[in-house]
């Protein structure tokens, strides 16, 4: 899987605007539930860590893709795996489909 593929995966699942999000550093100075869900998709693999590092609190560093172990959370290589997995997927589509429901019940 090149970074293209990823970016389209992405944009066909919904996470795209998180992954923007960790790119340029908004994740973790908005809401928390925004970092927790930036945190939780890095660590499943939907997500990849950006291309620099950055200072989020006085001893916290979200460090770059670049400066963790190859195939560890955050890089391409991990993030491969979870988009060949059919029931990661399918798990995607069902948080899409209920983050939609939930919508036009509020609206």
């Amino acid at each position: 899987m090149n970074m293209s593929k990823f970016i389209a995966k992405q944009k066909k699942y919904g996470i795209r605007s998180y992954q923007v999000a960790i790119n340029n550093g908004s994740a973790w100075n908005q809401s928390p539930k925004l970092a927790r869900r930036c945190k939780k998709l890095l660590e499943s693999g939907a997500c990849i860590l950006p291309k620099k590092s950055y200072n989020i609190h006085f001893h916290s560093v979200v460090p770059s893709r670049y400066e963790v172990p190859r195939g560890s959370v955050g890089t391409l290589k991990y993030a491969k795996k979870f988009w060949e997995d059919s029931w990661n997927l399918s798990q995607l589509i069902g948080e899409q489909f209920n983050n939609k429901v939930v919508c036009e019940i509020i609206d």
